[in-house]
């Protein structure tokens, strides 16, 4: 059974990938593996519209779960809503999975509602989309109105999922935040299809009827796939945020034994788990994030190592700790030398990644 994480503690973490998404549009990608686009649209201030792929270790088996979340209303924290009901369903994911995995992704889904309505009390809230891998196990999650598609080998769409909307789209049944009363709405994933697709309405409300003539491409480019979805909703108005995501189900990644890999648009970010045996510890989140998509800058002669430096190297994110801070004249309440008889059980930390990590060939340090 995988070891239990501090709920809170990785909440925390995930948040701050999630927390702005990007000005315009940005995309992700390990092309054997997933893709994922997400754009403004032309006429929204601002992009609500969260997406994350987060890959872990689960009792000797890879998981992974791509997931999506569109905040609802158009309120001024709908995107905050979203990257909270993700963060709180992917936190839950990462405690104890002694459950299957249908079972597991409906408690994660309440999970992520009671925490996204006790911060809001109902007034902002968010859809959520997500398609989970274990093992051999593979199932959805959806609440709200954007969708989840299962793609076959040939290219055949099915629609796995049902909007939770009222009649002639002038609301939702129900959303991530409403509180009580929400049911979620899970199901298996067939073995029959390798592809699953995640759509927000700004997407699939104008590319629905092309999806089959789409999908093939997908056989072949998964990038291509959601370049061209993103890029029809432009071009029919844009009218919304556009996200989607599609990912391979039978893919062979590989976990880190020590660390859940995330990527959002534009990023890729890790969270480094050390887990030891003492209860009632505390736990850090401290660290660094490399772009996806990293840039070329020339430094000017004589420039310093500091000024020189490419955006696109790790950023030095501060530490934040769970705990008070100790003061000058105590030491730090988890040192092992001063309580000898309380290890803290887990220490969390995000690592600096490398060029050359966001291949999925590439060597994941498990220590």
């Amino acid at each position: 059974m995988f070891m239990s994480r501090p709920f809170a503690v990785v909440k925390e973490f995930l948040e701050s990938c999630l927390a702005h998404a990007p000005d315009r549009s940005a995309d992700a990608a390990i092309p054997e593996w997933f893709a994922m686009r997400t754009h403004q649209g032309n006429v929204r201030s601002e992009n609500q519209d969260r997406a994350v792929m987060a890959r872990w270790q689960d009792d000797g088996q890879t998981a992974w779960v791509l997931a999506v979340a569109d905040g609802i209303g158009g309120g001024s924290e709908g995107g905050a809503a979203a990257a909270t009901a993700l963060s709180a369903f992917i936190a839950d994911l990462l405690e104890f999975s002694d459950v299957s995995l249908p079972t597991h992704v409906e408690r994660a889904s309440r999970r992520a509602n009671q925490t996204v309505h006790e911060r809001w009390r109902g007034k902002e809230g968010s859809t959520l989309s997500a398609v989970g891998v274990r093992g051999e196990q593979r199932a959805w999650v959806n609440v709200g109105d954007s969708r989840i598609y299962g793609i076959d080998a040939q290219g055949g769409v099915s629609q796995l999922t049902q909007d939770d909307s009222l009649p002639l789209g002038r609301g939702l049944v129900q959303f991530i935040g409403i509180g009580q009363g929400l049911v979620p709405h899970v199901g298996l994933i067939s073995p029959t299809h390798h592809l699953a697709l995640i759509t927000t309405d700004g997407v699939h409300q104008y590319v629905d009827l092309l999806l089959p003539a789409l999908a093939r491409t997908a056989q072949r480019n998964s990038s291509a796939l959601v370049d061209r979805m993103v890029h029809i909703a432009l071009w029919c108005g844009g009218e919304d945020n556009a996200t989607t995501a599609v990912g391979l189900l039978d893919s062979s990644q590989e976990g880190s034994q020590a660390a859940c890999d995330v990527w959002t648009p534009g990023q890729h970010h890790r969270l480094v788990l050390g887990c030891l045996d003492a209860p009632n510890a505390t736990a850090s989140v401290s660290g660094s994030r490399k772009s996806t998509k990293p840039r070329r800058t020339t430094p000017k002669r004589g420039n310093s190592p500091a000024a020189s430096r490419s955006k696109s190297e790790p950023a030095t994110v501060a530490s934040t700790t769970t705990s008070p801070p100790p003061s000058d004249s105590e030491a730090p309440p988890n040192d092992p030398s001063t309580h000898p008889d309380k290890r803290p059980d887990l220490q969390v930390t995000l690592e600096p990644i490398t060029p050359g990590q966001d291949s999925p060939s590439s060597k994941q340090s498990d220590s």
